[in-house]
């Protein structure tokens, strides 16, 4: 991971945080491209008024940019691909100036991603932002802005995209094609045409944790708990295995006979989740957990202290909450109710009933998740784009 910046800084300040393989390694050109473009200052993660973080992964023959542009509590996301690392890096440098100031991004000339040393190409004229008609509402302003800026300032030829269709803003003079960058400005739909469907990254982790419950076991007792999980952002599949510390029971007035018994569980959860400004999470989990209790005599007055086991089944329900912490890391809290399937029970003979578990048991959990998101390749948003 590089974090790259230069400068002392002054408002407006954007640091880029950039992570990629070696294949495609950050560029202090970058850096001069934003400065360029934008007028800004490069400076530090902890002072910036924007970080732009960038996740670069190998696709195919070409590279996939997942960025995050977060301006205070503000979070926006962009995902970008080229077959080449260098017009990558381009298209990030114009997204990123764009976000930082989009009218003065519209009202530049010339190509400021050139080499002065081989004197630059011909003189470009400012292209102005698309016009708001055929636009669908929320995609003028800036959406234009990014447009026209990046067809403005990519010198690389041939393109892959198709011409632009009638209707669309002229190219600069001198400039050559745009740089295909999907899915990153919708292009205007025809009216009455359904809304285009949300696409979300897929989504794998564990959650490990740590609880009290009761009435499974004889009192209040602790647990531990680690869940692995896959899914995209409004819905989680969990496997979820626990363990529930020995508590012990005795007879009724005889502290000299008794057992102590323990719990493992696995189950399955199925969890959909809503989520508000893309840190807080709340799921809403059911399914099945199956396991064992275990039990073994335990007091002076037992002869033999012989171990047993029984099944247990129960249906669980879970409300709880996420918050993240680090772009892999979350911090969450769950209430868990158990309704029991069956119902084991342990006793001691002679002496009479020990244990048996309750019809419904509450549980409690506080612990961190651990994730990553995938985001999907250019050629199934293209696939599944109507």
């Amino acid at each position: 991971m590089a974090v790259l910046s230069m400068g002392e800084p002054t408002a407006p300040t954007v640091a880029v945080v950039w992570e990629a393989p070696q294949s495609c390694p950050a560029s202090p050109e970058l850096l001069r491209w934003i400065e360029t473009l934008s007028g800004a200052t490069l400076g530090s993660p902890s002072e910036a008024a924007l970080v732009a973080h960038v996740t670069i992964t190998a696709q195919g023959q070409g590279f996939a940019a997942a960025l995050e542009l977060r301006r205070g509590s503000h979070l926006e996301t962009r995902e970008l691909a080229a077959e080449d690392c260098a017009v990558l890096r381009r298209t990030v440098a114009v997204v990123v100036a764009v976000a930082l100031d989009p009218i003065g991004l519209s009202r530049s000339s010339g190509d400021p991603m050139s080499d002065p040393s081989e004197g630059g190409p011909p003189e470009a004229t400012a292209v102005p932002p698309a016009p708001d008609a055929g636009r669908p509402h929320g995609e003028s302003g800036v959406a234009g802005t990014a447009a026209a800026a990046i067809a403005a300032v990519s010198p690389e030829p041939p393109s892959i995209v198709p011409p632009p269709s009638e209707g669309s803003p002229p190219p600069a003079v001198g400039s050559t094609s745009p740089v295909a960058v999907p899915d990153t400005e919708p292009a205007a739909r025809p009216a009455g045409a359904p809304p285009r469907r949300a696409s979300f990254p897929l989504e794998t982790g564990a959650r490990i944790g740590a609880g009290v419950g009761g009435l499974t076991l004889p009192g209040v007792g602790a647990g531990v708990a680690v869940a692995p999980f896959v899914g995209i952002r409004p819905i989680h599949g969990r496997l979820a295995v626990a363990y529930w510390f020995p508590r012990s029971a005795s007879l009724p007035g005889r502290a000299d006979a008794g057992a102590r018994l323990q719990l493992w569980t696995v189950g399955a959860r199925v969890c959909p989740r809503a989520s508000l400004k893309k840190r807080w999470h709340f799921p809403f989990c059911t399914g099945p957990d199956f396991g064992a209790i275990h039990g073994r005599g335990e007091g002076t007055a037992l002869t033999d202290s012989n171990a047993a086991a029984s099944f247990w089944a129960s249906w669980t329900f879970e409300v709880g909450f996420e918050v993240e912490l680090l772009r892999f890391m979350s911090l969450w809290a769950a209430f868990e109710g158990v309704i029991a399937i069956n119902r084991p029970s342990f006793s001691l003979d002679p002496g009479g009933l020990l244990h048996q578990v309750a019809p419904f048991g509450p549980r409690g959990f506080l612990g961190l998740a651990f994730h990553r998101a995938f985001p999907r390749s250019q050629s199934s948003r293209s696939a599944r784009s109507p």
